[in-house]
């Protein structure tokens, strides 16, 4: 029997959300090397790999079997996406552009070699960080930028802030994966938003000038019911 990789979701994911991993067609109690690699958007390579051993059947799970060495050890079913480490050193993971994916590629090499062994299994997945129907809307008014992200559907949302400061902006991607599963979102350095009982949102403008204690210029705005 040919090994095969089974993932689950099959072929795409949102990157917050659980990856099954399996692999079948193995030989009873054969080890093997598993590796997971990506590339960012400018081109820097990230990558883990741990050693497994199949059970009596040929089958290898990673939610049962734990890993024997490698980027992490123990049971680990999504170790080989939160251990990729980059070759470039002190490079980090960011997503810059929500609308494509991160693509992984996961490989299934014979034996516990350092270099890894002959290839015996290959598939490709995209992680995703905005679910089918989740619309990206840029927001452009006066000195307010930012990004708004609505789920599909006509049903009223409610609208969430993630307030932080203008040197430290909130990544997109976080975000647009918090909309994904959850409610409405806008995220902008400098300006805030209130959800009232009444079905009025009180809004917030502030410069990235401004300091806590000056003066906050509020608007209002009827939520849609």
């Amino acid at each position: 029997m040919v090994p095969l990789v089974s993932l689950e979701p099959a072929g795409r994911s949102c990157w917050d959300e659980p990856l099954s991993i399996a692999v079948h067609g193995l030989a009873p109690e054969q080890p093997v090397t598993l590796r997971a690699a990506l590339r960012d958007e400018k081109g820097a390579l990230f990558q883990a790999h741990a050693r497994y051993r199949a059970d009596a059947h040929g089958d290898l799970d990673l939610a049962r079997a734990p890993a024997l060495g490698g980027s992490f050890a123990g049971l680990e079913p999504m170790g080989l996406l939160w251990a990729m480490e980059p070759e470039r050193p002190f490079w980090r993971l960011v997503k810059r552009d929500v609308q494509t994916p991160f693509v992984v590629e996961l490989e299934v090499l014979d034996g516990h070699e350092p270099d890894g062994g002959r290839l015996l299994a290959r598939a490709v997945h995209e992680r995703h960080f905005m679910a089918p129907g989740v619309r990206r809307v840029p927001v452009r008014e006066g000195r307010v930028r930012a990004t708004l992200f609505l789920p599909p559907g006509e049903q009223p949302s409610l609208l969430c802030l993630h307030f932080r400061g203008a040197a430290a902006p909130r990544p997109p991607s976080s975000l647009s994966l918090t909309l994904s599963t959850g409610p409405l979102e806008v995220g902008a350095p400098g300006k805030a938003f209130l959800i009232w009982d009444n079905g009025c949102l009180a809004s917030a403008a502030l410069s990235p000038s401004d300091k806590v204690n000056q003066r906050k210029h509020w608007t209002w705005r009827r939520r849609p019911r």
